[in-house]
C-alpha cells in the first residue's frame, strides 16, 4: 500500500507543479504584454511630441484622406491633399487646386478616411521647401486666373502676368494693373487646369 501512495504523492505533486507552472507563465504572459503595452505607448507619445501640422498633413496625403481645412482669413476648403511641405500645403477641391500657407491654418478636420481607427502621427519632416512665391513663378508663363487672399481674408483676383521678389502683378478683369505684397498671401486660388496645382 506504500508503493501506491508514493504513486499518488507523485501525480499530486506533479500536477501541482504543472498547476504552478501553468500559474507562472500566464504571469510572465500578462508582464510581457503589459510591457509591450508600455513600449508602444511610450512609442506613439514620443512620435506625437515630435508631430508637425505639415507631417500630419503628408500623412493624410498618403491616405487619400478627404479633409476639411479652415483658415485664419475665414476660408474653409474640403478636398484632398495634392501634397505639404515646410511652409505650404496644396489642397485640390472640386473647382480649384488651393495653395495655402501653413501659418494661415486654423483647423484641418477629416471628412472621410478608410483608416478612421488609426489617427496619423505627423512625426515624419517634410523635405519640400517651397515658398508661395516659387509656386506662383511655376505657374505665371500660363497666365491663369487667380485669387490671392490675405491674412484678413481680403481678395484679388485677376489674370496672373508676373512674380516679383515681394509683389505679384494681376490684371484685373476691368484691365487695371494691381500689385499684391507677397508676404500678405496666405491663400492662393488656381484653376484645376493649371499644371502645378
Amino acid at each position: 500500500m506504500r508503493d501506491g501512495d508514493d504513486s499518488y504523492d507523485l501525480e499530486a505533486s506533479s500536477a501541482q507543479v504543472a498547476a504552478e507552472l501553468e500559474g507562472w507563465s500566464d504571469e510572465l504572459r500578462f508582464a510581457a504584454s503589459t510591457a509591450a503595452r508600455r513600449r508602444e505607448h511610450w512609442l506613439r507619445r514620443a512620435a506625437s511630441e515630435d508631430a508637425s501640422l505639415a507631417g500630419v498633413l503628408l500623412d493624410y496625403a498618403e491616405r487619400k484622406s478627404i479633409l476639411s481645412i479652415e483658415t485664419l482669413a475665414g476660408s474653409e476648403y474640403i478636398g484632398f491633399i495634392d501634397g505639404a511641405g515646410s511652409e505650404l500645403v496644396a489642397v485640390r477641391t472640386s473647382a480649384h487646386h488651393v495653395v495655402i500657407n501653413l501659418e494661415g491654418i486654423f483647423t484641418v478636420n477629416l471628412v472621410s478616411d478608410r483608416h478612421t481607427t488609426d489617427l496619423p502621427v505627423g512625426h515624419r519632416m517634410s523635405l519640400t521647401d517651397t515658398h508661395l512665391g516659387d509656386v506662383l513663378r511655376q505657374v505665371s508663363a500660363e497666365g491663369p486666373q487667380i485669387v490671392l487672399r490675405s491674412w484678413q481674408g481680403q481678395a484679388a483676383e485677376g489674370m496672373l502676368r508676373a512674380v516679383g521678389r515681394d509683389v505679384v502683378l494681376l490684371r484685373r478683369d476691368t484691365g487695371a494693373s494691381s500689385y499684391v505684397r507677397l508676404q500678405s498671401v496666405s491663400e492662393v486660388l488656381l484653376p484645376l487646369s493649371t499644371r502645378s496645382g
